[in-house]
């Protein structure tokens, strides 16, 4: 099967199994041709839709004015497929979220564009339907949350980990509504930058010649002790819910502790977004959390460029470490990569949120404070376990059918 029968097949499989997509159902699809997977992904969408009332429209050959009231004349209920090299910006909000406000269901692949052309394996295999799984392995990760207290990350550096060049910052702070950033002064060494030349020391020794994942002690610890929010899933069943609408690729579940201060330890990091809205892949790096804060990391200059961003416009000039997220697409991963960050973070692993902004679970800290920032970090997770329970064992997931049920 070539790349665009698998395409089709995908696409298919989204809209008779996730959307259960009947003949009498208006669809329109707005789309560009700006990148070669957004004309894969149109070619296989509208080949799936033939039998279907209909409306096709490429954005870049008519006035906005004719899209616009293209939309505000749809039958109630359509289904509006957006695809789209970057991102269609026509209204105030996000376009999906009016149209499902609407009442529209809607299918959405953005910033397309953004995945290497290498990539493009990646992403369509990412689309194969896999929402049994989705649902039994969320399922068993959403019931052990509800039902514990304490989350435990361990975590290896991969083989072959050697930065030209490590940063080791620093942040002081107390406690929250009193944390305060350092002024950073940096001193170069042979092989990394530190802060404090009286506590310098190597990065944490990796033995060159063990896999990525390992029997070894674990180089990073993270622990959370606190009850976690209410869980929320990306599945693509949408048996239960009023809202038929969803970004692919999906694959998560994510919550956050109901004490954002009850997190401490260390986490490993192979990649985040940079500015550009593209995500970094590095050599693994370590991240350190105190009080549900960024403390210190040992991470490029790519990253302390993002950590400054946030702290420069967040309360107390402190980077909050919110949303834990567990990807569940088996076909998106370490070695599968994709350089576009809100795709990546669906990949079979773990990922954090750093900053304040959570649209999910905003009220929680009040309107008065301001919430800027949402930024994933994107793990390189050896074992999770939840209360006593395992579920990743060396980097994949090891969910029971007594926990799935």
């Amino acid at each position: 099967m070539n790349l665009q029968e698998e395409a089709r097949q995908n696409v298919q499989d989204i809209l008779s199994r996730n959307y259960h997509l009947s003949p009498d159902r208006f669809v329109l699809v707005l789309y560009d041709q700006r990148c070669t997977l957004s004309q894969m992904m149109t070619k296989a969408y509208t080949s799936g839709i033939t039998l279907n009332p209909h409306s096709i429209i490429d954005i870049d050959t008519v006035p906005e004015e004719t899209v616009t009231a293209q939309l505000n004349s749809l039958p109630a209920h359509s289904l509006v497929i957006l695809i789209q090299s970057t991102s269609f910006r026509m209204t105030s909000h996000r376009l999906r979220a009016d149209l499902f406000r609407a009442g529209h269901m809607v299918i959405e692949h953005a910033r397309l564009s953004y995945n290497a052309e290498e990539q493009i394996p990646y992403y369509i295999a990412s689309l194969k339907y896999d929402t049994p799984y989705y649902v039994t392995a969320s399922s068993a990760i959403e019931k052990l949350l509800r039902q514990n207290t304490s989350l435990r990350i361990e975590s290896v550096l991969s083989t072959g980990v050697s930065p030209a060049v490590y940063r080791d910052v620093n942040f002081d702070g107390k406690a929250q509504g009193q944390k305060q950033a350092t002024k950073l002064r940096f001193q170069k060494t042979d092989s990394f930058l530190i802060t404090d030349p009286s506590k310098a020391s190597m990065p944490p020794a990796c033995d060159r010649e063990r896999s990525v994942f390992s029997d070894s002690a674990p180089d990073a610890v993270l622990e959370v002790r606190s009850p976690f929010e209410d869980p929320i899933k990306n599945t693509g069943d949408f048996s239960n819910t009023k809202i038929i609408s969803a970004g692919f690729p999906i694959g998560e579940v994510f919550t956050e502790a109901k004490n954002l201060s009850a997190m401490n330890g260390t986490l490993v990091v192979f990649g985040f977004p940079t500015q550009q809205h593209r995500t970094h892949f590095t050599d693994p790096f370590t991240v350190t959390i105190k009080d549900g804060y960024l403390a210190s990391h040992t991470g490029p200059a790519e990253f302390q460029e993002i950590v400054e961003l946030i702290s420069k416009e967040e309360v107390n000039h402190a980077v909050q470490v919110r949303e834990i997220g567990f990807g569940l697409n088996r076909n998106i991963g370490f070695k599968q990569r994709l350089n576009e960050p809100t795709a990546f973070e669906r990949f079979a692993g773990m990922h954090f949120s750093l900053g304040l902004k959570h649209a999910m679970y905003g009220k929680k800290l009040g309107r008065k404070i301001f919430q800027k920032y949402h930024i994933d970090i994107f793990c390189l997770v050896e074992n999770v376990f939840i209360g006593d329970t395992q579920i990743m064992k060396k980097g994949k997931y090891v969910l029971s059918d007594d926990n799935e049920n």
